[in-house]
């Protein structure tokens, strides 16, 4: 669109994204860095206001969110400091000109009033309440967007990749030419892959799914349809049903490479163990991105001595092995669950009524 001297229609369409729904498989990524785990609440809520279009709550709650996180992971001074050291090897967000170059344009002064509609974050202007007219969608997207910079940042500190790599030996012609041929092959594979998923791209369309309509409400896996979410979801819930921590813990949906199988089951017992899961029922399925499902189920749950009938949303990501997002009717991946969602709906459940 740009390219097509189109550049306001470019930044209609973004601004509309990154205040959706759409962005909340990035909001989920930001849980693998602990700056960002122990302000859960404030994100959610965030993102509700967004979602509600209440940018004016929005807005100001993202600055606070950004600021607060950096100065955590730098151990003393915020985003918006001139001197905080925003760079980090091998992050395409952290390069020299990212990360300190956005800061420097959020961090502008403002100096005076004004209610003249504005596009930016300023940081100055909305907290030191100068800027009046600043509750809109492209100011809320573009402050989503910082934050998720922000993610990329602190994920490539947490991997140590701040510093370049030390020199290492030149390789032989033979070496080269083995390297050259190994990525020459990775990358005809990626372009397949793309190509692969392009086309089922432009061929998705949302999908609501009924039970006892177009799939059984209770079954075996078996008698759903390969590569679906219900089919996934009936897998999952059959694992608690027979208190397999471990086969549970395999369908989370995370946003770290670092992933200790033995920990996550730990940590799926601990939530699960004392909620046995009696029998289920699959009530509906909506999709509503491309790799992305809600499944509604209904369960009966013992719970001290007494059972408890609940309907609870299963959100679920669709990957490959790799844990790559695939988009719902290639074949070959898995419908993983968004345990963070999941687990606050049945930590939380008034399990009192």
């Amino acid at each position: 669109m740009a390219e097509s001297d189109n550049i306001k229609a470019a930044e209609e369409k973004l601004a509309d994204h990154y205040t959706s729904e759409e962005i909340q498989w990035l909001i989920t990524s930001t849980y693998g860095v602990p700056e960002f785990r122990k302000r859960n609440n404030l994100i959610n809520a965030a993102f509700e206001d967004t979602k509600a279009e209440r940018f004016y709550s929005a807005i100001p709650l993202l600055l606070m969110i950004i600021d607060g996180t950096v100065n955590d992971i730098s151990k003393s001074k915020g985003f918006f400091a001139e001197n905080t050291d925003l760079t980090a090897w091998d992050s395409i967000a952290a390069h020299s000109t990212g990360l300190s170059k956005l800061r420097d344009i959020l961090n502008v002064t403002r100096k005076s009033t004004t209610t003249e509609e504005i596009f930016f974050p300023y940081r100055n202007g909305i907290l030191h309440g100068r800027d009046i007219s600043y509750a809109n969608k492209y100011v809320a997207g573009k402050a989503w967007l910082t934050l998720f910079a922000i993610n990329d940042w602190a994920k490539a500190l947490q991997k140590n990749k701040e510093n370049p790599p030390k020199e290492t030996k030149q390789p032989t012609l033979k070496e080269a030419l083995s390297d050259l041929k190994e990525t020459t092959d990775k990358y005809k594979l990626q372009k397949e892959k793309r190509a692969e998923t392009d086309k089922f791209m432009n061929h998705w369309k949302s999908r609501k799914a009924i039970a006892n309509v177009d799939f059984p409400a209770q079954g075996l896996e078996e008698e759903y349809t390969e590569f679906t979410p219900e089919r996934d979801a009936v897998y999952f819930l059959t694992s608690w049903q027979k208190n397999n921590y471990g086969q549970m813990a395999k369908q989370l949906c995370l946003f770290s490479d670092e992933f200790n199988i033995g920990k996550e089951a730990g940590r799926v017992r601990k939530v699960f163990e004392q909620k046995n899961l009696k029998t289920f029922e699959i009530l509906s399925v909506e999709h509503q991105a491309p790799a992305i499902a809600e499944v509604k189920v209904k369960v009966i749950v013992l719970f001290n001595e007494i059972e408890y009938t609940k309907e609870i949303m299963l959100r679920m990501l669709y990957q490959n092995e790799q844990r790559e997002n695939m988009v719902y009717g290639q074949s070959g991946g898995v419908w993983r669950y968004m345990d963070s969602f999941f687990f606050h709906k049945i930590e939380m459940l008034d399990w009192d009524c």
